[in-house]
């Protein structure tokens, strides 16, 4: 059975070494703003590095955000369209979570399911010593603001939090 650390670096290396199209795509050689679209200024976490991947700073929101009734995916990924998104200006996207398995590419750490993730030292995680316990949020209609965890969280817990947390409106 593969860990972690091996599939998270050294199988994806070899794998971009195999396809230059993707290795393009992954590793953003031609973006303008590159390796830092990924990587925030405050992050000072010691992380770990590959030669072909770099870690990041930001993850993605993970089961929190169900879809409205009756949105289905005919078996294939879920997601939802930003248009289905009843209040955008007041959902989560994305949000910092400085940890040394949060990789551009790999599954580890790619998600974050609470603010308890976030201010965690379990791990490696930097939690609140990146930005004075506050965190970067993007939200759905695309707008980034720095916030407290408890300020997200609406009628929930910072383990089971609610408010910008999910699609609904006042909880």
């Amino acid at each position: 059975m593969m860990g972690r650390t091996t599939f998270g670096t050294k199988r994806l290396a070899s794998i971009w070494k195999q396809n230059s199209e993707l290795k393009e795509a992954m590793t953003f050689e031609t973006s303008p703003r590159g390796k830092s679209m990924f990587w925030c200024p405050g992050d000072t976490f010691p992380k770990r590095r590959a030669s072909l991947t770099w870690n990041r700073s930001y993850s993605m929101l993970n089961d929190m955000i169900a879809p409205p009734a009756g949105y289905t995916t005919g078996g294939g990924q879920l997601g939802i369209r930003v248009s289905d998104i009843p209040a955008p200006a007041q959902t989560i996207l994305i949000t910092d979570k400085s940890e040394l398995d949060n990789i551009v590419g790999a599954w580890a750490c790619h998600n974050v399911r609470n603010p308890t993730q976030q201010l965690s030292i379990v791990g490696g995680a930097a939690g609140p010593k990146m930005h004075k316990g506050k965190f970067n949020y993007l939200f759905a209609d695309g707008h980034v603001k720095l916030l407290h965890p408890n300020d997200t969280i609406g009628t929930g817990t910072l383990a089971n939090p609610k408010g910008m947390w999910t699609l609904d409106a006042g909880d």
